[in-house]
């Protein structure tokens, strides 16, 4: 067995988004991030990245990433929204694989 191609089957998933003209990707959280999903704001810290997986909102003021808590929050909710209908599509599709 190929324990690389294991671990990179095991990775989390992720969907082009494109938010007000930019593309980001909405990524599925790790099965150790996901207990940290307990609002809107951290989803969106946990699940949306850039092309090359890096995160792009953060709670704090970082150097290379957008304070999530300065964003309108009309745009943030849009953005959970998202998140949430990509988690929720992305747990059918795997229950009905399963079937």
């Amino acid at each position: 067995m190929n324990l690389y191609e294991l671990q990179q089957a095991l990775k989390p998933k992720s969907k082009e988004y494109d938010l007000e003209g930019f593309k980001v990707y909405l990524t599925a959280p790790s099965a150790r991030s996901r207990t940290n999903l307990t609002t809107a704001s951290a989803a969106i810290v946990e699940c949306v990245r850039d092309e090359n997986g890096d995160e792009l909102f953060s709670t704090e003021d970082i150097e290379g990433r957008i304070n999530v808590e300065s964003v309108d929050y009309r745009l943030a909710d849009k953005l959970y929204r998202a998140i949430v209908e990509y988690l929720v599509d992305s747990e059918s599709v795997e229950n009905i694989e399963k079937k």
